[in-house]
Parts: structure tokens; C-alpha cells; sequence
């Protein structure tokens, strides 16, 4: 049995206007000694909400700088402890995983930092299968940063990084994963997860085409990933992989619905590619 306040992670929660999963987000991790709520400028209950919990409520506001909202937390916030989680507010923390993750932080063998597996729920289904999303979210606090894109984009997606990992501060840094899982629950509301991933589209295809991707920390990984951004095959390639060779088949429809947006999201990718690439050719 986990007590409240008894593992020693910060917990950082970085909101705006998310009052709709973030109880639930807070409630479950009560067993963490420490909970930051960044929030930038939240015009619904966020903050109503947060108020209602244990945790300490930072306000936010981005500046224009490279320094975006994840490595401003790292900088800035008055932590207590060595190792910080970083936790959607759309996202749950399942008791498995913070047990799992208060045996590692008193294990003078743990990695660095670890990947945190996304487990999806969609339309109520806890999906266990297909294509899980990774983000290396639990590490040590000094260990890692969040890399600059320095250059300004001309569809920047705002104050917090994209989907890209951040980096080990040391070559030697060690890197794991958990082998235990968060809930996601970004699809429950469809029309802003919609607007989101166009908005993540546009970004993703001008950082392919001005080649302002970080490395990952993971050398396989950014392989694939360079391969991937510009292939012609990859919404093929991400419908077969989610569906087939991950058996989303076995999650029935659901599996098969989250399958098609990963293969949809990538089809605006390569759409607005060729769209920007045709535009700076024109204007070159």
C-alpha cells in the first residue's frame, strides 16, 4: 500500500485550460511528496481544481525564447527532490507504476532516466495493444535537458517543446524504461484533439524540412525517426505496425480507430511537406 507523500519525485503537471482530467491526474499521484502545477493563464477550473489539491501552484508565461515551458520548469522550479516526473494533465499515474518507480528511486543501481509507456484509452477502452507512445518523463533532475530550437519557425506550436526527447547532460548517462504504464486519455474530446494534431503537423513537417530536429537519446531510434519523417511509406507503414505487428486487431475497433489516426496524423505530415516545400521553392 502506497502512503501519501511517501515517494520522494517531484511531479511536474504543466496545464492550460485542462480542467477536465486534471482531478483525476492529481488524485493519483497523492503518494508523490512533491506536485508542481505550471499553468499558463488557464480561463477554466485548472486552477479551481488544482487549488482543491495538495499541490503547489506556479504561474507560467512564456516569453518568445528558445527556453520553452519543460526546460523552464527544470530551471526554475524550487525542487526538493533529485528526480522529476513529468505527467500530462490528461494523464493518470496507475499505483503499479509508482511502485514501481518508489523501488527505483531508493536503488543506488537505477538508470539515469527512464521512457514512460502511454498506455491509450479510447471511447473507455484501455487499449493493450498497438503502437504506444514513449517519452523519456522520469529522470534526474540534473541529468537532462531540454535542447533550444533556436531558429524561429514560421508555425512554432507555442510554449512548450514538441515531440522531441530530452538529452543526457553527461555522455555516460544511463537510460531505461519502465516496465510499467500511465493511462492517456487524449481522445476524449475529438474535436481538440484534432485542432491539436493539425497544429502539431504543420510544426513537424517545417522542423523536417528546416532539419531542426534534436537527436534522440536513443541512437536506433533516431534512426528510424530520420528515415520515417519523409517517407512516403510511413502512414502505411504506422497503420500496419499498430494494427498487425503490435496486434491493435485484438483491442477490436478501438484498436483499429487508434491505428487510423496515427496513420491519419501521419498523412498531414507528408501533406504539408510537399505544401512547404512548394511554397519555399516559390519563394526562393
Amino acid at each position: 500500500m502506497l502512503e501519501t507523500n511517501s515517494i520522494p519525485v517531484s511531479i511536474i503537471i504543466m496545464t492550460r485550460n485542462n480542467d477536465s482530467h486534471l482531478r483525476q491526474c492529481l488524485d493519483s499521484v497523492l503518494p508523490f511528496n512533491e506536485i508542481f502545477v505550471v499553468d499558463s493563464q488557464s480561463t477554466d477550473q485548472t486552477l479551481d481544481v488544482a487549488k482543491q489539491s495538495h499541490a503547489r501552484i506556479i504561474s507560467y508565461e512564456w516569453d518568445g525564447s528558445p527556453m520553452k515551458k519543460k526546460q523552464w520548469c527544470l530551471t526554475h522550479l524550487p525542487f526538493k527532490n533529485n528526480w522529476v516526473f513529468y505527467l500530462d494533465a490528461d494523464e493518470i499515474m496507475t499505483r503499479k507504476c509508482a511502485k514501481e518507480i518508489q523501488g527505483l528511486v531508493h536503488d543506488p543501481h537505477a538508470a539515469d532516466g527512464y521512457f514512460v509507456t502511454a498506455q491509450h484509452v479510447l471511447r473507455g477502452q484501455k487499449l493493450n495493444h498497438g503502437m504506444h507512445n514513449r517519452k523519456l518523463a522520469f529522470f534526474k533532475k540534473d541529468s537532462f535537458y531540454y535542447p533550444e530550437i533556436k531558429q524561429k519557425l514560421d508555425h512554432d506550436i507555442g510554449e512548450v517543446e514538441g515531440h522531441y526527447q530530452p538529452l543526457p547532460v553527461h555522455s555516460d548517462s544511463t537510460i531505461a524504461r519502465l516496465s510499467n504504464t500511465i493511462e492517456h486519455h487524449a481522445f476524449d474530446d475529438m474535436n481538440a484533439y484534432t485542432v491539436r494534431h493539425e497544429r502539431y503537423a504543420r510544426w513537424e513537417a517545417e522542423m523536417t524540412l528546416k532539419e531542426r530536429w534534436p537527436n534522440d537519446p536513443i541512437g536506433w531510434r533516431q534512426h528510424i525517426k530520420r528515415v520515417l519523417r519523409q517517407s512516403l511509406l510511413r502512414p502505411a507503414f504506422l497503420f500496419f505496425y499498430s494494427f498487425i505487428v503490435k496486434a491493435g486487431f485484438l483491442d477490436g475497433i478501438n484498436g483499429y480507430r487508434y491505428a487510423r489516426y496515427k496513420s491519419a496524423y501521419a498523412r498531414r505530415v507528408l501533406f504539408f511537406l510537399k505544401d512547404f516545400n512548394a511554397q519555399y521553392k516559390a519563394g526562393a
